[in-house]
């Protein structure tokens, strides 16, 4: 049967030099193009990569295992050893990917579309031992609520079970901040200086000292209920962190809320 070809580009913002970021790359461009493969009952002979570099004509690379074959893990192993051997001569501009396939036993087949389910299962498996030795509480997930303050804007309910994923482009991946919050806040050492003052010890010497302060964000309400009047700040540390704190005006103590990864 004639052999046919499924191209796939990845475009970089910024020229990449480091190995493990252009496996990743390639291995999002390679699950594409086994996915186009399997639906069209097809299996890789030959996997042709070509570097578009900076500065400097491309590198053309070609991969090819020992039997078609649609097993990802393989191909990787593949493209490792190429690349550790035969990394690009220059900063990688664009990746292209192209996949000769040739007809495919289904077998091989069933292996491909029955492996993209079988960690699902598996997953959802160990969920169901967890809760049949726990109790089915055992296992939750946080879900967001309307509520004033901070700490009362989610709460847990059963996890049932792992939906399927759904993975973002790997080309240029979305910043986002995560804000880890403690079940009951910290109590930690008064500050005697200026908000705006750095050199603040919060909890002795395993965070360091406070380089740098941003608020204060001022929080009240709950009038209804207790009223809470809260100042916000967030805390940088020579140690990297970014801490989450507050001062309860009724209390006249600082807390930390939670931190920021």
């Amino acid at each position: 049967a004639p052999q046919t070809s499924i191209e796939q580009r990845i475009l970089l913002d910024d020229p990449e030099t480091n190995l493990t970021r252009l496996l990743f790359l390639i291995k999002g461009g390679l699950h594409q193009l086994l996915t186009h493969l399997a639906h069209r009952h097809q299996a890789l002979a030959s996997l042709i990569l070509e570097f578009r570099l900076d500065k400097t004509n491309p590198q053309r690379e070609i991969i090819q295992p020992a039997a078609p074959t649609l097993d990802e893990q393989l191909i990787m192993r593949l493209v490792h050893l190429r690349l550790e051997s035969s990394p690009p001569a220059a900063a990688v501009r664009e990746i292209a990917l192209d996949a000769i396939g040739i007809r495919a036993h289904a077998e091989q087949l069933a292996l491909f579309l029955e492996g993209s389910s079988r960690p699902l299962r598996a997953a959802n498996e160990a969920l169901a031992q967890l809760k049949a030795d726990l109790g089915n509480n055992a296992v939750r997930k946080a879900v967001l609520r309307d509520a004033h303050l901070p700490e009362e804007q989610f709460h847990w309910i059963p996890f049932e079970k792992l939906p399927p994923s759904h993975p973002r482009s790997a080309l240029k991946p979305p910043l986002q901040l995560i804000r880890r919050i403690h079940h009951q806040p910290v109590t930690i050492a008064p500050h005697r200086q200026n908000l705006r003052d750095d050199g603040w010890m919060l909890s002795g010497l395993e965070q360091g000292s406070v380089i740098r302060l941003h608020g204060p964000f001022v929080m009240s309400g709950a009038w209804w209920n207790l009223e809470v009047q809260r100042e916000y700040a967030f805390a940088e540390t020579k140690r990297g962190e970014c801490l989450w704190l507050y001062y309860d005006r009724q209390n006249r103590r600082w807390f930390i809320q939670g931190a920021i990864e």
